[in-house]
């Protein structure tokens, strides 16, 4: 009879859609492949702006930057949905809270970084020094901005990790 009720616990458990079974591992791998295409929308935008002079189509990089926005969105609501696992949305959560710090910058420092190039482009001759402090602080800010996530998502992956069980291991990086 207890054989008969834990067969039937499992199976209603199983048709329920509970996540008991599913591999944190590769939990964490589909939220960060899911998170990478984010990543890959965001580098796009940046060849594109590093690829723009300031004589170039600025404001075709501002509406790369909205298109941006747009897809960084789309894909921090899709990790949104996805499922926790077991209860637990810490990884899921901290990679969408990422994902709205990069939504943050494209509306903020990066449309001020592109109106800053606008004016830039039409001063005749030597930029004036202040011009080039205020480029300085966005990039600051930026680069700022980007080592906050680095950090965040570090910590939350080695938490997720560590509360599930497995080690996370480095990914070699490759370069072109």
């Amino acid at each position: 009879m207890k054989k008969l009720f834990l067969s039937f616990v499992i199976g209603a458990l199983a048709l329920s859609g509970c996540d008991l079974f599913v591999d944190p591992v590769a939990y964490n791998d589909t939220v960060v492949e899911t998170h990478t295409k984010a990543i890959d929308a965001y580098n796009e935008y940046v060849d594109q702006s590093d690829a723009t002079p300031l004589e170039g189509d600025l404001d075709g990089l501002d509406q790369k930057r909205l298109e941006t926005i747009e897809t960084v969105k789309g894909i921090r609501d899709e990790i949104k949905a996805m499922d926790d696992l077991k209860g637990d949305d810490g990884l899921k959560s901290a990679f969408a809270d990422d994902l709205d710090d990069m939504i943050s910058v494209l509306e903020n420092q990066d449309s001020k970084l592109i109106e800053l190039w606008k004016r830039m482009a039409e001063v005749e001759g030597d930029l004036p020094q202040e011009m080039i402090d205020e480029e300085s602080a966005i990039f600051e800010e930026i680069n700022q901005a980007a080592d906050n996530a680095y950090t965040a998502l570090d910590s939350a992956q080695e938490a997720f990790a560590e509360e599930h069980g497995y080690e996370l291991e480095t990914a070699p990086i490759v370069t072109p």
